[in-house]
Formats: structure tokens, sequence, C-alpha cells
């Protein structure tokens, strides 16, 4: 087979073609195709699994967002339209619509101003086919737990409107500046900037009166919730000109009227620090403690100086322990640059956990742990700059007094915490091993050695160390966690006490990857004992698979759906076991599927594959074959449309006259015909014999790659010489 490739190309999955497209199809695809073709880019599955949506959008034009019912049906279309989301009872469907991009497009060519061009509208649609639609939408807010909804509309307008979803009651706030609901419940905050009424308020929309949490017509900044809504806390400065260097932090519990409880100067902080409005304010998970930021005074513009007579001097040295050009790319960043500090509900206490000599902190168990990870790379920065990897000193911090220890100097790994906070884990690249070190004790183990465990990349094919396979996650109270080596997860002892054990036992036999879904965004541990889902990559045919498994014992997880294709983007419903995906090949449009965990019956939901019609299709072929070094390797050939060897070369390689099919050109070197002859002994004869005929067989597709096919040429080779009794 002669071996003539024309075209190499990458190209994106556009869509499926089927026997049926393949019969009509006419015409090729043009850049002008390409442009106007719709692509799934966002997707969303309702807490109930009920319903489905996803939007649909051109490289070039207006989105459209569709919703679907679990059975299939397109229930409702909203065109333009950019964000949407399903309420918490999964009754509702919120989408943001948009002026036309050519509407849009017209209006500029006219140059009409900002604050004249057409705004957003709010759609909320309930599932049940009603649809109400709210003009001139400035923002919104959907609450996560609990179906309320808060927007502003206008652009001068800034009343805060506040309705349930099915419009049974409404609330307007005049004059409000920044609203956010609780993450886990209904709860809202705002702040107002009303004539008499400045301030911060929380509402219960249930409930229904806004409450009173401080009074002012200061700046609030960094306002937060805890998860349930029962403590808000934000930074407050009186005077706005001056809050840069005098905000305070604030707390509220369960509604009450905030506290002040830090301030500039206090003594936990180190000298000339203050409270910093770009460190982020968050609570804790059980909101037991209460984390912000400092950081020294910021120095303040010498406004008594014209720019123009100001010196503009750049001093280097070599010394320093950030080059220049480092210090002057991340100038901007570093001047925002903030510390970690604590604030205990309990019993009040406040710690300085990071500063500038330790500025990196990781929180343990959600911000509940006892102990914290520090570390910092600062020593280090300049000999990274030629050793292509970072260093790193690593502390533990104690929120409880601020007291901290050294764990780990000078060590290339990526120390992470586990979820329970208990232990760090890292992958040694130098050594291709994975460690954990046990905070409260400060000990170190090593659980694989590159003699036990394969825990690297076993195809990297650069100058480099390798990096790991990964780790799919940790399971109750940090008791294992589990790694991938190439195919396979194992559990591993953090302690390294008991041997690790292979979990799905067959991956590296049958050559397929596993590797974990994890469907709960939210979930920190790994339930050995509940079924888990499973993608899987099969080395041999390229295809992907989803499998399940109990983790609790090893055995082989069970083959739910697998083939050759790609299996991506799978989702969840939050309180069933309905899930969505996308299948996809080259030929094969990567539409939305909807299935249970099971996987026993799929419905195809989306159809962009429609597109296709009419279009002929480009193919995708497998290959392999032998490299230099002598490993064996695998590729894909891409092929356009209607691939043709011959086309556009049919002059050369067809003769009209004869009928005959040139093949290829044979050039045979007469020097080397005497050097091999002499070196094998043969005749000159036999051997520019054996060379012509070598290449002929060639030419005629016989190859000598694989030991078979070597075996079939050398005997062709044989067969041809002795007919033509060239013997020696």
């Amino acid at each position: 087979m002669m071996r003539h490739l024309k075209y190499l190309a990458f190209v994106a999955c556009l869509g499926s073609l089927s026997p049926a497209f393949a019969q009509n199809a006419s015409k090729s695809l043009t850049v002008d195709d390409l442009i106007t073709w719709q692509r799934i880019t966002d997707r969303e599955i309702s807490d109930n699994g009920k319903w489905v949506a996803c939007k649909m959008e051109p490289w070039e034009g207006d989105a459209t967002v569709y919703l679907y019912a679990a059975q299939g049906q397109e229930t409702a279309t909203f065109s333009p339209a950019d964000k949407f989301a399903f309420s918490a009872s999964s009754g509702y469907l919120v989408v943001t619509q948009t002026p036309g991009k050519s509407t849009v497009d017209s209006l500029k060519v006219l140059k009409t101003k900002e604050d004249k061009m057409p705004m957003n509208t709010l759609v909320i649609y309930s599932v049940a086919g009603k649809k109400e639609t709210i003009d001139s939408l400035k923002t919104f807010k959907l609450a996560d737990e609990a179906d309320w909804i808060a927007y502003q509309r206008g652009r001068k307008d800034s009343t805060l409107y506040v309705r349930s979803l099915d419009g049974s009651k409404t609330f307007q706030f005049p004059t409000v500046t920044d609203f956010q609901f609780a993450k886990k419940s209904g709860m809202l905050y705002y702040t107002s900037a009303a004539e008499g009424e400045a301030g911060i308020f929380t509402l219960n929309p249930e409930k229904g009166s806004p409450a009173l949490i401080k009074e002012g017509k200061g700046v609030f900044k960094q306002t937060t919730f805890d998860e349930k809504g029962e403590r808000l806390a934000f930074l407050y400065c009186a005077d706005k000109d001056s809050s840069y260097k005098a905000l305070s932090l604030w707390l509220s519990e369960h509604n009450a009227p905030a506290k002040e409880i830090a301030t500039r100067g206090n003594k936990a902080f180190p000298a000339e620090w203050v409270i910093n409005e770009n460190g982020m304010l968050q609570f804790s998970k059980s909101a037991s403690r209460l984390f912000f930021g400092t950081s020294p005074e910021p120095r303040q513009k010498d406004t008594t100086q014209l720019a123009e007579n100001r010196p503009n001097v750049q001093v280097w040295s070599w010394d320093e322990p950030v080059q220049y050009t480092v210090q002057n790319y991340n100038k901007e960043k570093d001047l925002k640059k903030s510390y970690q500090a604590v604030y205990n509900l309990g019993n009040g206490s406040i710690f300085q956990l990071a500063n500038e000599e330790l500025p990196n902190i990781q929180l343990g168990n959600e911000g509940d742990a006892a102990l914290a990870l520090l570390s910092t790379s600062r020593p280090y920065s300049l000999s990274s700059m030629w050793e292509a990897r970072t260093r790193s000193d690593y502390y533990t911090v104690s929120l409880d007094n601020g007291e901290r220890k050294q764990i780990a100097q000078a060590d290339y790994g990526r120390f992470r915490l586990s979820p329970q906070g208990k232990y760090a884990y890292w992958y040694g690249e130098t050594d291709s091993c994975w460690y954990t070190i046990a905070l409260a004790e400060g000990k170190q183990y090593r659980l694989t050695t590159p003699e036990s465990f394969p825990a690297w990349d076993e195809e990297n094919d650069v100058p480099d160390y390798p990096y790991a396979h990964g780790a799919a996650g940790w399971t109750a109270n940090d008791q294992n966690l589990l790694i991938y080596d190439r195919y396979d997860i194992w559990k591993f002892d953090p302690t390294a006490a008991t041997p690790p054990i292979n979990l799905t036992v067959n991956g590296r036999k049958e050559k397929l990857s596993y590797r974990l879904e994890q469907l709960d965004k939210e979930a920190r541990f790994i339930d050995l004992g509940k079924l888990q889902l499973l993608k899987g990559f099969n080395e041999a045919t390229k295809g992907y698979g989803f499998y399940n498994a109990r983790l609790s014992a090893p055995a082989a997880p069970k083959t739910l759906l697998a083939g050759n294709y790609m299996l991506r983007s799978i989702n969840k419903a939050k309180n069933t076991d309905d899930v969505i995906y996308t299948m996809e090949t080259f030929q094969q449009y990567p539409d939305i599927h909807y299935s249970t965990l099971a996987f026993k019956k799929s419905v195809q939901l989306t159809h962009g594959d429609k597109q296709q019609e009419g279009f002929i299709w480009g193919t995708a072929e497998l290959v392999s074959w032998i490299s230099l070094d002598g490993r064996p390797l695998e590729g894909v050939v891409y092929k356009p449309a209607n691939f043709d060897p011959l086309e556009d070369a049919s002059e050369d390689y067809f003769n009209f006259e004869t009928g005959e099919l040139v093949l290829g050109d044979i050039i045979i070197s007469v020097d080397k015909v005497y050097e091999q002859a002499e070196s094998y002994g043969h005749s000159l004869e036999r051997e520019l014999g054996f060379l012509v005929a070598h290449s002929m067989l060639h030419l005629f597709g016989y190859d000598h790659m694989e030991e078979e096919e070597r075996e079939q040429m050398e005997a062709r080779q044989r067969e041809i010489l002795n007919g033509l009794s060239i013997l020696r």
C-alpha cells in the first residue's frame, strides 16, 4: 500500500455524520459556515433531575438557551440569551436575555452613547409554562436554597427588588449599593445609602422585616455571610477618605446589631499594620472562626509634587531575594497583597497567621482544623530561575494560639492539605515518590518508592522529571489516600503502616486507565462503601467508558457504557441519580445525553448534529509505527472530506495513454550497491536485484516493522530473486 499523506490536521469535533447525511452531502465546510456553527457552551441539570438547560452559541452571533424535559422534549427557547440557572425548587428557570448582536452593532455604528444602549431582560420561566419578563435589568442574584431573587433595574435607579419567583411576595429598598444571598439559606444582606436609612441590613424574605446591622454612611467592604446566613461580617470605615488605613472589622450574630471586633493597632498585628480591604473575609465551615486580611499600611502618593517632577529611577541589585523584573511584573498584585489573620468567635482571640516571611496559607477542614499550613519560596526565588523548579519552607501554625513549627525546609514538593487537615501530602518529582507528613507530630512518611509503585508518567518524553498521575482524594477522617498510577486506583495508609491495595485490579492488565468522577462538587471525602462512578480510557481502542465500583474491596469495575468515542462533561442532579453528559467522535457532534447512573437507557436532548446535514465530512484513522529508537507509537491521521491521495496530482501518478498507475520512484545509489555487495559477500547483480525487489515490495504495500510482516516480505524477496535465478 502506498502511504501518501496529503494532509495532517487536528480538527475540532464539530458534529456527527450519519450515513443519511453522507448520502445527501453536497458541500464542504467554509469559514462562513464555521463562524455560524452552534457550540454547546454551558449546561445545567435541575436539582430534581427532571429538567436540563443548555446554551448554544456560534463563534459570532447570538446565543440561545434551550430548556428540555428529561424525556427529551424541547419545552422552551430563549434568544438572544446569556446566563441561566434553575431555582432551588427546580420549578423555575431564570434567564438573562440580551439585545441582539446586530442591533448592538448597528447602534455602535451610529455612535450611540452607552446610556442609550438597550439593556438586558430578566426572564422568570416556570417549568409549568408561565413566563414573566423584567426589562432594563442591571444585575440580579438568585438564592441557592430558596425560590427568591433580588435584582436592580435601570442605569440610574439603584432600587433593590426582592421577590419570590412566583411573585407572591415583593420588597423594595431604595439606593442599594451592594447585596447578596447566603449560600445555604434565603437570607439576604444589602447595603443602603438612602438618606436617613444608610447602613447595612439583613432580610429574611420569608419573615419579612429587614434588620439594621450597622448604621452609617461610610465605606462597607468585604461583606460576607456564613453558610447559613446566621452571622454577617464586614469591614467598615466612617470616613471614606481614610478607609485605606482606618477600616475595622465588624461582626453580627443572629441579626443582632454588629460589634466592632478588630481595629487598626490591635496588639495581634505587627506594628504599623492595618486591616486590608483586599483580604478575603470568610467564615470557617462551622462559623467558629472568621478569617480576614492585614498588611503594612500602604504608602500614599505624594500629591504635593507634580508627576513630571518626580524622579523616575530604577535601582537593580544582583542579590535581591526577588529579581527586579519579577518585582516589576508583580507590582500591582503586590500592592494589594494581604496576610491572613483569624478571629476566634468562641473566646474573641485574634492571631496573625501569615506575614511577609511566610505569606502563603492553607486552611484544613475548611478552616475548622486546629493547624494551618504556612509556606514561603522567597529564600529560593533566585535559585528557581536556573533550577526550573521552586523550593519552599513549610510551617504549621496554630489557629488557637498562633504558635508556629517548621516541618520542612527547601523542599521541592508542592504540599497540599488533606480534607480534615491532619496531613500534608505531596509528590516528589526528583525521586518519583509520594509523601505525607502528620502535622500534629511533624513526622514524615514515604508512601511509595520507584521500585514498589510506578507513580510517575511512564510516557514522559521531555528531558525533565516526570509528573505524577495524581491523587483521587481522601477517605473519611483522612484515613486513606487514593493515588493513581497509569491505570489503576490504589489505597494508601497515610502513615505507611500497611501495604497499599490496588482497588481496581484489572486496569494495567486490560490497558484501562480508571479515574474517579467527582459528581458531588461539595463532597470532601470518597465514600468507599458507596458505589462510585469511574471514567476509563482504553489505550488499545482509544475509546472511553463509564464504570462503577464499590472501592471498599479490590474488584474489577463494572462496565456501564463504553465504546470508541469520547465521554465528557458529566453533571449529576443534586437530589437524584440523573446525569447529563456528552458523547463525541471526529464525526459525531458532542450532543447532550440524559441518563441515570445505571446508563441502561440514554436520551439525546440536543441535536447539534443536524447542522451537518448537507455537508461532506472528513475521517479520522488510527495509525501505528515504530520510532527511530524502536518504540511502538500511535497517532491519528485526520483526512479532509472526500480525501483522495491522487487528487491534484493525477498527472504525476497516472499515465492516461497507457493506463499505468505510477506507484513511486526507485533511486538506487551505485556506490551503495558496491559497498553492500562487498560487505555482505554478494555479487553486484544479487545486491542490485535485492535492492530493486525490496523497493518494489515497499511500493506494493509490504513492510517489515512487525516480525510477521518482516517474515512475509523476506519470503517474497527470496521468491522473486530465485525466480530470476539471482542466487548469490
